[in-house]
Formats: structure tokens, sequence, C-alpha cells
């Protein structure tokens, strides 16, 4: 949940690695605009936790050191 009461859902839902915000009052999900496919991708099976406004979450592939990622959700935009 966002500071501004919406829902952020990341990840494999229903077969997409597309992020989707659910506003508050709002009765459907809406796609997140503006965010890079890459960062949408390296969050898809991560756990993604807010710190403060910023969803953060680690990536790593083929037992790579995993990255870190982070980005404001204030730019988070329908």
């Amino acid at each position: 949940m966002l500071a501004d009461g919406s829902l952020l859902a990341t990840g494999a839902r229903a077969n997409t690695r597309s992020w989707e915000l659910l506003r508050p009052g709002a009765t459907l999900r809406c796609s997140v605009r503006g965010l890079a496919a890459g960062a949408q991708r390296s969050a898809a099976f991560a756990q993604v936790i807010l710190i403060g406004d910023q969803p953060c979450w680690l990536s790593g592939t083929d037992g790579a050191a995993p990255m870190a990622h982070h980005l404001s959700a204030v730019g988070l935009s329908c």
C-alpha cells in the first residue's frame, strides 16, 4: 500500500509482468505508465517492500549477486 492509499500490484499476476495501481475508491486496476519495462521485469518475482515512498526490491539471476533497485512511488500514475 502506497502512502496515498493506492495498492500497487507487481509481479507475475495474471501472466503479466506489468505493474498496476488500484487507486482509493476505484473499482478497477490501471496499468502504471512511465515505468521502464526493465524495472517491471526485474521486480516480477521479487519481494517488493516500501521504504518511505520508494518501492525497493532485489533482483539477481543465475547465481549472480543480487542488485538493489528502488524508485519513487510519487511518479507512479496510470
